[in-house]
C-alpha cells in the first residue's frame, strides 16, 4: 500500500498520536511509514510515557503468584475518577517466563521458575528481550530501572557475593 500524503502537517498528527492510548499506536503503526516513524521515535516515546505518568486515568496493576510460568495472571484496575472497573488478564508467558519480579515505566522484569533466565517484556507492544543471566539464584534481589542519560533500562541482580547490571 502506498503512503499517502497526509493533509495535516507532521506536527499536528504527532499531537493526536500523542493522545492515544499505548494499544492503539501499537495498532496504527501499521497504518503508514510516516505514523510509524513517528510512533517509534524514542523522543515521541518518552513523551508519551511521561504524558501518561500526569494523566487522571489511573490504572492499578495486581500481581498474582502463580505455580504455572506458562502465563501471566494479573488484575488491572481502572479508575475514572467515579468508579473503579477490575479487569482480570491473563496472558501468554514470553520464553516460558510468567513469574514477575519488578517493573518500571510499563516495562516488566520477568523470570522462569528456576531464575535462569531474566526477560525484558513490554506488554502493550507484546516485545521481549531476553537477558543472559549467570546462574539460577531464587534468593537473589533483582531492580529495573531506567537510565535517564541512555533512556536504557538496566536490570540489577544481587545475591550474597555477587551483583550484574544488565542493559
Amino acid at each position: 500500500m502506498a503512503d499517502k500524503k497526509s493533509n495535516f502537517p507532521p506536527e499536528i498528527v504527532e499531537i493526536i498520536l500523542s493522545n492515544l492510548s499505548v494499544k492503539s499506536l501499537y495498532r496504527f503503526k501499521s497504518v503508514s511509514k510516516s505514523w510509524n516513524t513517528i510512533i517509534t521515535d524514542p523522543v515521541f516515546i518518552q513523551n508519551h510515557i511521561q504524558k501518561s505518568k500526569h494523566s487522571t486515568s489511573h490504572n492499578l496493576f495486581l500481581h498474582r503468584a502463580m505455580s504455572s510460568t506458562s502465563s501471566i495472571r494479573f488484575s488491572v484496575v481502572k479508575f475514572d475518577g467515579e468508579k473503579f472497573q477490575t479487569l482480570p488478564v491473563v496472558i501468554e508467558a514470553p520464553f516460558g517466563c510468567g513469574l514477575v519480579l519488578c517493573f518500571c515505566d510499563g516495562i516488566l522484569l520477568l523470570t522462569n521458575h528456576s531464575y535462569q533466565r531474566l526477560v525484558l517484556w513490554n506488554p502493550s507492544t507484546r516485545t521481549a528481550e531476553k537477558l543472559w543471566h549467570r546462574k539460577g539464584c531464587s534468593k537473589a534481589a533483582f531492580g529495573l530501572c531506567r537510565d535517564p542519560n541512555t533512556d536504557e533500562f538496566k536490570v540489577v541482580v544481587a545475591d550474597w557475593y555477587h551483583y550484574s547490571v544488565y542493559s
